[in-house]
């Protein structure tokens, strides 16, 4: 599954050629996309997102508390609802605004996704826990 480029913000990890790379620069210029020193026409953009798993989740430091991940800003849970076929389909991120009684949940199926909504949310980048290698 190839990535939307509409979703791309700086620092975002992602997965190409078989390796994990980090977006350090973007510019879009005549339908192409730069990413770093790699350019991409329209029609030929393989860059793929990186699966949002358990692992991730504790690398980035999130403790598992279940059926919670949590960290000192934000909780994310695992999905309780199967799909059609009874295969678990992600994460989700529940949103609760003050003084409201209904809950609002943001599916996250990649990473990347993680990465803009924490930011979004805290004003702060999702950093890698400890000594943990990506």
């Amino acid at each position: 599954m190839a990535i939307n480029r509409n979703e791309l913000r700086l620092g975002n990890c992602l997965n190409y050629q078989n390796y994990t790379v980090r977006v350090d620069s973007i510019s879009r210029n005549y339908g192409f996309t730069c990413i770093g020193d790699e350019v991409f026409p329209p029609d030929n953009f393989d860059i793929e997102p990186i699966p949002l798993t358990e692992e991730l989740l504790l690398k980035f430091g999130f403790v598992k508390d279940w059926p919670y991940y949590v960290n000192h800003k934000i909780s994310i849970s695992k999905n309780m609802i199967r799909d059609g076929s009874g295969n678990f389909n992600g994460f989700y991120c529940s949103i609760q605004f003050r003084d409201a009684f209904e809950k609002h949940y943001i599916h996250l199926l990649y990473f990347h996704q993680l990465q803009n909504l924490y930011f979004l949310l805290t004003g702060t980048e999702l950093v890698l826990s400890g000594s943990a290698n990506f």
